[in-house]
């Protein structure tokens, strides 16, 4: 019994961790501001707290709560599959841009590379390369 009441607390701590570095990684590698991305955070830490909350109170089994955790993963595997998000490259290409040695390399690059990039990394570089 002590362990059903420790482990929402758990969970919703890891979750929260997890978010709080993608937060940052989005923050230093994207433009908007810091504000937007704080607002979302907050926004879905107050959603994990009221899930684990709601479901710490339900009586489901905790198999059917693995089954559908794990049936989200798949979910998001596959969006990331077939749309992926890729943010190492763009900050790569932008540091590569700073130098006249830099942006010929960097154009170099990404002439040679291009094809292999998801449309949605081309379409970002293509801005930063010009």
């Amino acid at each position: 019994m002590r362990f059903r009441a420790i482990y929402p607390i758990v969970v919703g701590l890891l979750l929260g961790t997890l978010q709080t570095g993608l937060y940052f990684q989005l923050t230093f590698t994207l433009s908007s501001g810091f504000g937007t991305y704080l607002m979302v955070t907050l926004c879905w830490l107050l959603g994990s707290m009221i899930g684990v909350l709601w479901l710490a109170r339900q009586r489901i089994s905790t198999l059917a709560v693995l089954l559908l955790a794990a049936c989200a993963y798949v979910f998001c595997s596959l969006l990331l599959l077939f749309m992926p998000f890729n943010t190492t490259l763009v900050p790569l290409y932008a540091g590569l841009m700073k130098t006249p040695e830099g942006q010929k390399r960097a154009r170099a690059i990404y002439a040679k590379a291009r094809a292999r990039y998801h449309p949605i990394a081309q379409t970002a570089i293509d801005k930063i390369v010009k």
